[in-house]
């Protein structure tokens, strides 16, 4: 989590950067806020041993993404979002929300032009989260699978990192991530 603020900390716009950590299974960890004040994730708010809602908090984060832009734009202020939709295991826990839900509020967002959303699963030797995410709306090349072993997990959150890195520099830059997706980098 801390290389992925680090490196849009590196970006051009880096001071118009706002952040915002959705957990699934405990809700608001970092509400809003400038890049430069967030949080990072740790242990204690981290436990993979708990339930996994994955479109019910999928579908809590990203309607609060989009209310939040809403408001920037209602101020006049243009907005482009890079989302994060991370799991270690496959939904066990959303009730009534479904994947369709969370694939409705993705194919709005993505309609917009405005929004990045990408999906990356951790294997966990049981979900199938090309499939997962996939039914979340979430275009394949957006879509990341890693093993469990923390090296590579490492490896590919960089990859994500700098995708958004990318992205976050101008609009060029972000429609050029928008076409290509994980690792489409200058």
């Amino acid at each position: 989590m801390a290389g992925i603020l680090d490196a849009v900390g590196g970006a051009k716009k880096r001071n118009d950067v706002f952040v915002l950590i959705w957990l699934m299974n405990k809700g608001c960890f970092q509400p809003y806020c400038l890049l430069a004040d967030a949080k990072t994730l740790d242990r204690a708010a981290y436990n993979p041993n708990e339930e996994t809602p994955l479109f019910k908090g999928s579908k809590h984060f990203l309607g609060t993404v989009v209310t939040k832009t809403k408001e920037f734009e209602d101020a006049g202020t243009p907005v482009r979002t890079i989302s994060l939709v991370f799991s270690d295991g496959g939904d066990n826990a959303s009730g009534r929300v479904r994947s369709g839900d969370v694939a409705s509020i993705v194919s709005d967002m993505l309609r917009r032009e405005n929004h990045l959303i990408f999906g990356f699963g951790v294997e966990d030797g049981v979900t199938d989260f090309k499939q997962v995410f996939s039914e979340m709306g979430i275009p394949d090349e957006f879509i990341m699978v890693s093993s469990g072993d923390s090296k590579e997990v490492r490896r590919r959150f960089n990859l994500f990192s700098q995708s958004a890195k990318t992205a976050s520099q101008n609009a060029a830059s972000f429609s050029k991530v928008a076409m290509g997706g994980f690792g489409n980098n200058p």
